[in-house]
């Protein structure tokens, strides 16, 4: 018993078509994987950027601050942001890590 060709021609267009179908669906969803990863990454970025410009103004404030201080208690600059730091410390604060050079370097760096 021979099967017509038409039945295999059309078995063949359905199964081409499926794979086909399901190769696309595969192929955007994937591409829509990468794009919420993608925005994620510069959401990230971008939050990244304002710590490290927060961090250069931090470094802009403590200097005009150590600067106005040094003038209304007569010692050097550098002793009054010293002191400033050590109270922080001591009151469970942090001490800075970087510098407000060191955190513009770093938004050069990523903003290329």
């Amino acid at each position: 018993m021979a099967v017509d060709p038409n039945i295999i021609i059309g078995i063949s267009t359905a199964v081409g078509a499926g794979v086909g179908g399901a190769i696309t669906l595969l192929g955007s969803r994937r591409q829509a994987h990468i794009d919420a990863i993608q925005e994620k990454y510069r959401k990230l970025e971008n939050h990244y950027i304002d710590a490290c410009e927060q961090i250069e103004s931090f470094h802009k404030i403590e200097e005009a601050c150590a600067k106005e201080i040094s003038t209304l208690a007569g010692k050097p600059e550098q002793q009054v942001k010293l002191e400033i730091r050590k109270r922080v410390e001591d009151g469970g604060g942090g001490r800075p890590s970087w510098s407000a050079r060191e955190a513009r370097n770093e938004i050069k760096r990523i903003r290329g």
